[in-house]
């Protein structure tokens, strides 16, 4: 009989699906806390999924040229590093071009701050915790803010389906 190679305590055995984290990190994920606004709007079925490429475009153009709007921990200028990524102007100026383009389409339908909020910032909108059947009834605020985000990542979309 030949001993087992594996060393140490044996493997707990889990049940698929069950949640691993803690107490607190599960009522969060149970609670919807963990996930983007952006993602969570796709998964609810509120945008569809070019909307929400939109969305993600906008965030990957706005780190472009503003930078993570998260804190990052990455500094090459600072501490003696260097970037690994090649600087070429003219792709950076069209990108910085596209961008800009996209905010010139938002402020024209006053919905600049509403996209700008969900899709960089993650700040989850109001309306994304109100059942789909009751937007209209009882919250015509809530109902204005989701067609004012619903068409600027239309409009965005679009934008990117010209220039593509």
């Amino acid at each position: 009989m030949a001993f087992s190679k594996r060393r140490g305590r044996p493997r707990k055995t889990y049940e698929t699906g069950k949640d691993k984290g803690t107490l607190e990190l599960q009522a969060k994920r149970m609670q919807n806390q963990t996930i983007e606004p952006l993602d969570l709007c796709l998964s609810k079925g509120i945008i569809t999924e070019q909307q929400h490429n939109a969305g993600i475009r906008l965030r990957w153009l706005y780190t472009l040229k503003f930078g993570a709007p998260t804190i990052s921990a990455y500094l090459p200028d600072e501490s003696g590093g260097h970037s690994c990524k090649s600087e070429d102007s003219n792709w950076i100026a069209k990108r910085q071009n596209e961008y800009n383009k996209i905010i010139e389409l938002l402020d024209k339908t006053k919905s600049r701050k509403l996209v700008m909020d969900i899709c960089v910032f993650n700040n989850p909108p109001a309306f994304l915790y109100e059942k789909p059947e009751q937007l209209n009834k009882y919250s015509l605020t809530n109902h204005k803010h989701l067609m004012l985000f619903v068409t600027g990542l239309d409009m965005i979309n679009a934008l990117n389906k010209n220039t593509s």
